[in-house]
């Protein structure tokens, strides 16, 4: 394919797109390199000064006139231009500005344009001329520089004005019209990512090397893997890939394990180091004409978004300088899914297997539970499983909450009467188990409708202790409903070591608890004006105070990935009530108190507040005043 083409007094153009270094990106301006050459072959001092770059194979398309004698130039593969990478035309004649073009539109450059349909037109922040000598005849290349960089993925159409440029003699060329489709460049072209690009749900645990051997047995690792039609990409060289980041979204952790690469570094033996990379970092498939690079990862945590980061000049291809543009995708890890609670925890032995039960939690993967139906009973796994959204009210306020609707064995694997353990997987790394948490008795016996014992029973009322979780509850008389002041100590009704502690009593419309106030080793906690939701007339009023559950501490914790958590989390919730404001005292450890935060996670819209508080550095607890509800946590950093 010819690279130029005869036109009016010998002027040929054809487009190259290079990225020129060292050059200083002034305000609109016209440079020319004239004089000095005039007579003389050597190289032009602009030349030397700056770094030029020629790509192989970024202009591929043919040159022709159309029927109005306009010159077209049509191009698949080529690199986005923008105010640092131009546009180049080609010529066998010297030119400049023409005479006409100064006097009408002086430097503004108003009559060349990059022009798209969808974006409209970007233009032009400035021109070089480059003039240099080819069979002793005097040429000249035109950088032409777009205001914006043009977007991959797009056409556009460089439109020149004949008028805008002028040989020595005063002769000008037609109109020029390039089209230009700007694309990624094909020789770094992408087949797959692992794991893909937006994927969820990776199982941070298998993301294993694909050869089974000693020396990469102990590594975790990721991979990209590009087209290699000839079989020449190459790795710039090893120390390059520990450039690459793999950083969780947020941070500035870099989860790249730079030890494997040093591994191989070691290596003092060329042809075994060689070896070493061939196999293991950057491995070549001849049949499949592809390439690919394993990057070593430390154990990546579960429930976390990665960003990973290649930047550019890690791959090359012969006679390449620079490489390939860099290269980002991100990916999401698996996480244990969190069961806050079995809404049916007792079935008669003639259960019918077409009812459900029902498991209220989060975080639940479809596909894995679904699919594998990974809800097991005991050691059965259960006939079917289906992950559902159920809107119920709580403290008044209508929240989404996600339930897995889960159909008991049936035919040989019935269960029997007896107590189970229901254990949620999402894969195979990441279950989570509660323990004796579904009764099945025999048939004909009561099933009770609660599942607690007495544990007390005190002045203020009856202490009910939960059989299968660290939970009690205190079942206050309803004579302190529209109490001025009323003083719990939680730890001595219900013990240090339960979790979650509730305090249940009936609440008629117009009932108002002026202060309830609680103490605990964990948090002392007062809420001022309990009264019933103002769509209630009359009903229980549910009051959850104390520590979470481990499960949902773990989700929790994930969450605030980055920061330190300096105190247990604190639930202020419930059922049919609200309050003016709660008062909270927070003991905090391995602190000296001067870089905390106290958050609330709002359970209804998953996510963290910051809440004023202040230090009692004496006691190391913080103060927190609140007019809502929620779990609250002390944290640094």
């Amino acid at each position: 394919m010819s690279a130029y083409r005869y036109m009016g007094k010998r002027l040929f153009f054809l487009i190259v797109v290079m990225l020129i270094s060292n050059l200083i990106i002034q305000p609109l301006n016209v440079y020319a390199l004239d004089d000095q050459l005039e007579g003389d072959s050597k190289e032009p001092e602009w030349t030397k000064k700056a770094e030029i770059v020629y790509r192989e194979n970024t202009v591929e398309g043919k040159v022709y006139s159309d029927e109005e004698e306009k010159i077209i130039f049509t191009f698949e593969n080529i690199l986005s231009p923008g105010p640092s990478t131009p546009i180049v035309l080609y010529s066998d004649s010297e030119l400049m500005l023409s005479t006409t073009y100064q006097e009408v539109y002086g430097d503004d450059f108003k009559n060349i344009s990059f022009a798209n349909e969808n974006i409209g037109s970007i233009g032009i922040s400035k021109i070089v001329f480059d003039y240099y000598y080819e069979d002793d005849i005097k040429k000249t290349k035109i950088y032409i520089y777009p205001k914006e960089a043009l977007r991959y993925g797009e056409n556009y159409s460089l439109n020149i004005d004949g008028s805008t440029f002028q040989t020595k003699s005063g002769e000008s060329p037609k109109d020029i019209k390039v089209e230009l489709f700007i694309s990624d460049t094909a020789e770094y072209k992408i087949k797959q990512t692992y794991p893909e690009n937006n994927a969820s749900w990776c199982d941070e645990k298998r993301l294993k090397h694909d050869k089974t051997d000693d020396f990469v047995s102990d590594y975790f690792f990721i991979k990209i893997t590009l087209y290699d039609e000839n079989g020449n990409l190459e790795l710039s060289n090893i120390a390059s890939v520990k450039n690459i980041q793999v950083k969780p979204e947020g941070t500035d952790s870099n989860f790249l394990d730079s030890s494997f690469i040093s591994k191989i570094e070691s290596v003092q033996d060329a042809v075994y180091k060689q070896e070493k990379i061939d196999n293991f970092l950057f491995v070549k498939n001849t049949a499949d004409k592809t390439a690919t690079l394993y990057i070593p990862v430390k154990q990546l945590l579960s429930g976390t978004k990665y960003i990973v980061s290649i930047p550019s000049g890690v791959f090359y291809f012969p006679g390449d300088k620079y490489g390939n543009l860099s290269i980002t995708w991100s990916f999401m890890t698996s996480t244990e899914p969190v069961v806050a609670d079995v809404v049916t925890a007792t079935v008669s032995e003639d259960y019918d297997e077409d009812e459900p039960i029902y498991i209220q939690g989060d975080f639940f993967y479809e596909d894995g539970i679904e699919d594998n139906k990974s809800v097991y009973i005991g050691e059965e796994r259960a006939e079917r499983v289906n992950v559902i959204e159920k809107t119920v009210l709580e403290n008044g306020v209508e929240v989404v909450k996600k339930y897995l609707e889960v159909y008991l064995p049936d035919g040989s694997d019935r269960l029997r009467p007896g107590i189970y353990n229901i254990e949620v997987k999402n894969d195979f790394n990441h279950t989570t188990k509660i323990l004796a948490v579904l009764s099945v008795v025999e048939s004909g016996e009561y099933v009770p409708n609660e599942d607690y014992k007495i544990k007390k029973e005190e002045r203020e009322g009856e202490v009910r202790a939960s059989i299968d979780v660290s939970e009690d509850t205190l079942m206050l008389s309803s004579s302190y409903a529209d109490d001025n002041y009323l003083k719990l100590d939680l730890d001595e009704l219900m013990g240090e070591e339960v979790f979650l502690r509730k305090i249940k009593y009936t609440a008629d419309k117009g009932d108002v608890l002026d202060i309830l106030e609680t103490k605990s080793t964990w948090a002392d906690i007062s809420l001022y004006k309990v009264r019933l939701d103002d769509n209630k007339t009359r009903d229980d009023i549910i009051i959850e105070l104390g520590r979470i559950n481990p499960t949902l501490e773990k989700s929790l914790k994930y969450k605030l990935f980055g920061k330190v958590i300096k105190s247990d989390f604190i639930k202020v919730s419930g059922e049919n009530y609200k309050i003016d404001s709660v008062f909270l005292r927070i003991p905090f450890k391995n602190s000296s108190g001067k870089h905390l935060k106290v958050l609330r996670y709002d359970e209804a819209t998953r996510n963290f507040y910051e809440e004023e508080f202040s230090v009692d550095l004496v006691e190391k607890r913080v103060n927190v005043k609140s007019i809502s509800k929620g779990i609250f946590v002390v944290v640094e950093g």
